[in-house]
């Protein structure tokens, strides 16, 4: 139930492990459908990325944007089916296939991107270490990168899902969401960059024209830092997401 590549790539990789999958699409279609070439002539709506992502899957169309599209998933895909794990994205629909999943024993991965790929790119600091060989400018890289890295830790939290239900656990519902797995991934490139700590500004590149001018990302050490303690005491640590800077500073006693 996901479009483009992080969801439909974590199935890929447990139908490639043997698991029978269903791709459950809106009326609209994937958008990955529209991505690479054509496999033959007369043959629309199936790029190369599409036809990657979901082999080995059966295909079929519900409007689960709806109420009515969520009945109709949950008694005719669904509740027919022996369902070990659903792959959603975050949104309208999530809410109801995780509670649907809880009350069946089965694991639910909700997939979040509040932002695109290169704008999660820019967002999480890979521009700090990654450079045209080229040019020698600070620039992005022309892949899903972060999608294909979110799918790789939708699958392996899956299949730990999956064998804690066996040891008796249960159905559970687990979100992944790619700025943190973005983050997660690029924290050792990180901890040795400017844009860790906060020394440079951020770049500004030809390719970010491109893309609209994305401006206004601060730096690593700017979001998650914490520089004074509440008894005006100096001190500086640095978290990879919210919770860790909260939880820091709640340890600490500072605001």
């Amino acid at each position: 139930m996901c479009e483009m590549v992080a969801g439909s790539m974590a199935a890929m990789m447990l139908a490639d492990a043997g698991a029978s999958c269903i791709k459950v699409e809106l009326p609209s279609g994937d958008r990955a459908r529209t991505y690479g070439q054509q496999p033959k002539a007369g043959v629309e709506d199936m790029g190369a990325m599409f036809a990657t992502l979901n082999r080995g899957k059966k295909g079929v169309q519900v409007d689960f944007s709806t109420a009515a599209g969520q009945t109709q998933l949950k008694e005719k895909i669904l509740t027919p089916q022996k369902v070990d794990v659903i792959f959603v994205d975050a949104g309208a629909a999530a809410d109801s296939v995780a509670a649907w999943a809880a009350s069946n024993q089965a694991i639910c991965v909700c997939i979040t991107k509040d932002k695109n790929e290169f704008e999660t790119q820019a967002a999480s600091g890979a521009l700090f270490f990654q450079t045209d060989q080229g040019t020698g400018e600070k620039t992005f890289v022309n892949n899903f990168v972060n999608e294909k890295a979110t799918a790789c830790y939708a699958a392996s939290a899956a299949s730990a899902a999956l064998f804690a239900r066996g040891r008796g656990k249960g159905g559970q519902r687990i979100d992944v969401d790619m700025m943190g797995v973005a983050m997660h991934a690029g924290a050792l490139d990180l901890t040795f960059t400017e844009m860790w700590m906060g020394l440079k500004e951020e770049p500004t590149t030809p390719n970010m024209t491109k893309l609209g001018g994305m401006t206004g990302f601060k730096s690593v050490g700017q979001i998650y830092q914490l520089s004074t303690s509440k008894d005006n005491k100096k001190f500086f640590a640095a978290a990879l997401a919210d919770a860790v800077s909260q939880g820091a500073a709640f340890a600490l006693g500072a605001d």
